[in-house]
């Protein structure tokens, strides 16, 4: 292929890192193969691997370990796929100790300070309530019942004529 400028096109030599990220890719994929892990965790993994291998790269030395590099990266799948499979366990124990806490231990009403709070906001509105004209203090009344019943409070309008 030539350019009609300058000659012909370099071609790039291969990106030694796509050779990693397909070796990434294939052993991800062979990891989870029959697990039923979606494929966007699939990715997390991928992209947990990828972090790992930069950050640990600087330790790998081959002539410490008969390791091949592409062996070394396998072993930062198998860790980083054991760290997935973990946080799983974890979320897990976790969402199962939080529902059987609040099945085995239901909140409980009985406070006193709560019966004294609710004791104050009742005479509170009970003083409000008498401020308001006979009509207003009517309306009122209508409108929590209204709310309560799960009425609309539209159609409670209606009814009163207010527009």
């Amino acid at each position: 292929m030539e350019n009609s400028s300058s000659g012909p096109i370099p071609v790039r030599p291969p990106r030694p890192w796509t050779e990693v990220l397909v070796w990434i890719d294939d052993e991800v994929d062979r990891r989870f193969a029959r697990s039923g892990v979606a494929q966007t965790e699939r990715d997390d993994v991928r992209g947990n691997v990828t972090v790992r291998l930069l950050r640990y790269l600087p330790r790998f030395d081959p002539s410490r370990t008969d390791a091949t590099f592409q062996t070394w990266v396998r072993k930062q799948v198998s860790y980083a796929v054991g760290d997935y499979w973990r946080a799983r366990a974890r979320r897990a124990e976790r969402s199962k100790s939080w529902a059987e806490d609040a099945v085995n231990h239901p909140p409980r009403d009985e406070s006193p300070l709560r019966g004294l709070h609710l004791t104050e906001l009742r005479d509170a509105l009970r003083a409000c309530l008498e401020r308001l004209t006979a009509s207003r203090r009517e309306r009122f009344l209508a409108t929590h019942d209204a709310r309560q019943s799960g009425g609309s409070e539209a159609q409670l309008a209606r009814d009163l004529g207010i527009s």
